[in-house]
């Protein structure tokens, strides 16, 4: 069971009681592939040479909107990400090479490090990934 399976239940169940809708950290659909790498080469062939296309089908996701996030008034610094990032996805937390150089959803750029990186997981992804041409 899924937390949104969980949340209908209890709704439905309990309908006179209150709910607070959490993020949701699971993703929404299923995945196209049920793979990802086993080892380092495999990790850099795939993030270096597969298309976007099958990137996504392994759990990436798009990530455009930093605008949104911070509003157009907003003093934090921003970064020019240019067209798009590709997230991770959550299960590849424990393949990323440490020392790897990850995007972050503001455009910054620094080292993935295993324990310390954040591992968060929200809509399937990681909030870091890479940039693809």
């Amino acid at each position: 069971m899924n937390f949104k399976d969980l949340t209908e239940f209890l709704k439905r169940e309990f309908p006179k009681r209150n709910f607070i809708t959490l993020p949701q950290f699971e993703r929404s659909e299923e995945l196209d592939f049920e793979w990802k790498p086993e080892d380092v080469d495999e990790f850099y062939t795939l993030v270096n040479k597969a298309p976007v296309d099958i990137l996504i089908g392994f759990g990436f996701r798009k990530w455009t909107i930093q605008e949104d996030v911070l509003g157009t008034g907003s003093t934090v610094k921003k970064y020019d990400i240019g067209d798009e990032i590709l997230l991770f996805p959550g299960e590849w937390y424990n393949i990323i090479p440490d020392s790897y150089q990850v995007i972050g959803l503001f455009g910054e750029v620094y080292p993935f490090r295993r324990g310390t990186t954040n591992g968060d997981i929200r809509y399937g992804c990681l909030a870091y990934g890479i940039k693809r041409p």
